[in-house]
């Protein structure tokens, strides 16, 4: 996540201790690094598990919205299925596991990044052919 942090000038901070909806959901807060305004909150719920979701995807639970001239921050929650490591040997994703998590995690920078004043069209909630551009 470094990678966005240098390039969009972003802070992201794990929320220790928040509990998701399964043990393995991290949850983090974004900032903007400039102003440590908050930007917004994602969850990554990245491993296989029974009766999950089985596809990659970004889903907007919460989305940016302006409410009488005062900032609703967004919360997404960013769902794969990456093989997870074990004891004594690291997760090393495959090529194409990498693009999906960068394609994937550009949904969630949309979401975090863009600025609209209506949440119609905040995050993924855009015309179909711009959708897939940020990521």
């Amino acid at each position: 996540m470094s990678i966005y942090e240098t390039l969009l000038g972003l802070t992201f901070s794990k929320i220790p201790n928040h509990k998701g909806w399964a043990k393995d959901v991290t949850y983090y807060e974004v900032r903007d690094t400039q102003t440590m305004n908050v930007l917004g909150h994602f969850y990554l719920d990245l491993y296989p598990r029974k009766n999950k979701f089985n596809h990659a995807a970004v889903f907007q639970l919460i989305k940016k919205a302006k409410i009488d001239i005062k900032i609703r921050n967004p919360t997404v929650a960013m769902v794969t299925n990456f093989k997870k490591s074990q004891k004594g040997k690291p997760s090393l994703l495959p090529h194409h596991d990498m693009v999906t998590f960068f394609h994937e995690f550009g949904h969630i920078m949309h979401s975090m990044c863009g600025e609209s004043n209506y949440n119609r069209f905040s995050g993924t909630s855009v015309e179909r052919d711009f959708v897939e551009m940020p990521s």
